[in-house]
């Protein structure tokens, strides 16, 4: 299809947040030089993040329009269809983007593959030229990566590219009733993390590996495929009492098996993705969400 703009999304470098918490780069500079630390590894990290945005744009054919958005303001910014998106970081800015994305494809360029491991990227800003005109000549080939749906009884829905948390604020003990698979059980927990295969790796593998690892059944390998069509779930720390129990702490999610949780917090009760707690759907007592596999995938550009 046609292409009417690129939309390139940039973050705020960690050089950034400290002048924005310290006031002054001076400032910035002595306060980390008093615990030690310099701000020369800083000043170096944000030099080269700059230099890849300003390639990335060169990279882009002057028939496209150009938009430069920032990571924070996506909550509120509306993608059209003939957009290309770029996400220019590491593998936290392509998952922080995928979820405020319908079909549009996605590059994810490594901005310092001397710091991240780019995972998931399309390429460096050295690839980016011929990334970009692959799509742009409909000759890209794609990842479809799988994500997670929350939906709410009202309509209210959330997205995930790595994982959902369904559970209370500052992650304290939450009260809710799980439905799965023809079961029903009241819980009292840390919450439940429900992953994506892509997100499979990271807060999922974290959690089970640590209940496997008490069981010692340490060494099971817990990711499982980016583009399954199917979920998982686990519960973190259910306690188990008269009114609470604790055998529904873990399964495969599909379409035709949704996980259904309904809140009996009476405050500060949420939902949100991909380790973003800021942007939440509220969870109080009265609310039931529906988790299961999206409709929609994330179109991430394959590399060469």
């Amino acid at each position: 299809m046609p292409y009417d703009k690129a939309v390139i999304i940039t973050r705020p470098t960690d050089l950034e947040g400290l002048v924005k918490r310290y006031g002054t780069l001076s400032q910035a500079g002595f306060v980390l030089a008093s615990r030690g630390q310099t701000i020369e590894e800083y000043k170096a990290a944000d030099q080269v993040y700059k230099e890849s945005v300003k390639k990335v744009v060169a990279a882009i054919p002057k028939e496209l329009k150009k938009e430069i958005v920032q990571k924070d303001h996506l909550p509120s910014y509306h993608f059209a269809n003939d957009d290309l998106v770029v996400a220019v970081g590491d593998d936290g800015m392509l998952v922080n983007v995928a979820k405020y994305l319908a079909k549009q494809p996605l590059i994810s360029v490594n901005a310092d593959p001397n710091r991240f491991d780019g995972v998931l990227a399309s390429t460096d800003t050295r690839g980016m030229g011929k990334i970009i005109g692959g799509v742009i000549a409909g000759v890209a080939q794609f990842d479809l990566l799988t994500m997670a749906v929350a939906e709410l009884e009202d309509g209210q829905t959330m997205y995930a590219l790595n994982d959902l948390f369904i559970g209370k604020k500052t992650h304290v003990s939450a009260r809710y009733t799980i439905e799965f698979r023809g079961k029903i059980e009241q819980q009292s927990s840390s919450g439940i993390i429900v992953s994506t295969g892509t997100g499979s790796t990271g807060w999922y593998t974290s959690v089970m590996g640590t209940a496997y690892a008490l069981a010692q059944s340490a060494g099971n390998q817990y990711d499982f495929p980016e583009d399954a069509d199917y979920l998982k779930f686990i519960v973190r720390e259910a306690f188990p009492s008269k009114k609470t129990g604790t055998s529904l702490v873990k399964g495969d999610v599909n379409k035709n098996n949704p996980l259904k949780i309904s809140s009996q917090m009476s405050e500060d009760g949420v939902i949100f993705s991909d380790g973003i707690e800021s942007d939440n759907l509220t969870f109080n007592a009265g609310s039931t969400v529906t988790i299961k596999p999206a409709e929609k995938k994330v179109y991430i550009v394959k590399g060469e």
